[in-house]
């Protein structure tokens, strides 16, 4: 169920992308000196889990975040561009578990590819659609059990994979995007010795700026 909600999401938003592209046909080959190039990018985080543990019932809260990094963009056709980004992202949750509040803190290098069209221009101002996949690999696992801080390594899988789908405006070389990264895979890495195990998948919105050279 998980991974079809987010096919459909995907898919709505390719048929935006091309639903819009001939309309922003005109004023691609303008946009392409100032929205294509390399940039750096930093903003805030709020990640939360699609969170199951067996025998338990579990509400995960938001945590907030920090995610900073690098991306390129360069056209492909008309007026689809793609730009390709390495962040250095938190994620994970809160969570109330026998009276104590916990948390998992994830640090992860996250790789979004995605497909990028404008879809209006004016005042300086060129607003954009995007969307694709999200590759990411685990830095760091901090879990904090009944106020006691913890440094795991295996709790969690080393790798995850979600779709990006989001939006955004630049205005001259600096950009402001958001976006909302649903993760497709379980990421709990815990063998409950032949018990219905925990699962849980990465939920994120983010909200970033941007600077880029042309």
């Amino acid at each position: 169920m998980r991974v079809q909600t987010a096919a459909i999401l995907l898919s709505g938003a390719m048929t935006f992308l091309l639903a819009v592209a001939p309309a922003s046909a005109q004023t691609a080959a303008g946009s392409r000196t100032t929205s294509d190039g390399f940039g750096i990018k930093g903003g805030v985080v709020s990640s939360t889990l699609d969170l199951e543990l067996p025998d338990f019932i579990v509400s995960p809260k938001k945590q907030t975040g920090l995610t900073a990094g690098v991306f390129f963009g360069l056209p492909l056709f008309g007026p689809v561009h793609l730009d390709v980004e390495a962040l250095v992202t938190t994620k994970g949750a809160r969570y109330d578990l026998d009276d104590f509040e916990n948390e998992l803190r994830l640090m992860y290098l996250e790789i979004p590819v995605l497909a990028r069209v404008g879809f209006g221009r004016g005042g300086g101002f060129t607003a954009y659609v995007s969307g694709g996949p999200s590759f990411a690999l685990k830095l760091k696992e901090v879990q904090k059990e009944g106020g006691e801080e913890i440094i795991e390594n295996d709790e969690v899988k080393t790798s995850d994979i979600g779709v990006a789908i989001g939006g955004g405006v630049t205005f001259g070389r600096w950009i402001v995007d958001t976006r909302y990264t649903l993760g497709l895979v379980d990421i709990v890495n815990v063998d409950a010795g032949g018990f219905a195990e925990p699962t849980a998948k990465n939920k994120a919105l983010s909200l970033t700026v941007g600077y880029r050279w042309r």
